[in-house]
């Protein structure tokens, strides 16, 4: 009786556990997925501020959209490096964890014999 109480906080633990390790996990997958849209809407933005209205000649004018674009770019960069980013650091804590409720497994299974032959040792 006593090993199976023991198993069964055992396995209260490591699902406590894999939940502590889980907190914050949907928030990074939500970065992840969120971030090249908000960097897609800063390019939009940064598109349309590109076409003021001129009263200058044509090359002149063509010339500062030219540089007007190429910095709207850079939001749609950022976004994408923080996405890859974020997605990296979900894909990496949730392969720890996996591993981690891998072994949890593989220790709650021998348990009960390891428990048993203390008991035994002791008698």
């Amino acid at each position: 009786m006593r090993i199976l109480l023991a198993r069964r906080a055992a396995e209260r633990a490591a699902v406590r556990t894999h939940q502590d390790l889980s907190r914050g996990l949907y928030g990074l997958a939500t970065v992840a997925a969120t971030a090249p849209f908000i960097g897609v809407l800063g390019v939009l933005l940064g598109i349309n501020n590109s076409f003021p209205g001129f009263g200058t000649e044509k090359p002149t004018v063509l010339g500062i959209i030219a540089g007007r674009l190429s910095d709207a770019m850079a939001p749609a960069a950022l976004g994408l490096a923080v996405a890859i980013t974020a997605l990296w650091g979900y894909c990496y804590c949730t392969s720890v964890i996996a591993d981690f409720d891998t072994e949890m497994a593989a220790a709650i299974l021998s348990l009960p014999t390891s428990l048993a032959a203390a008991i035994r040792r002791e008698e």
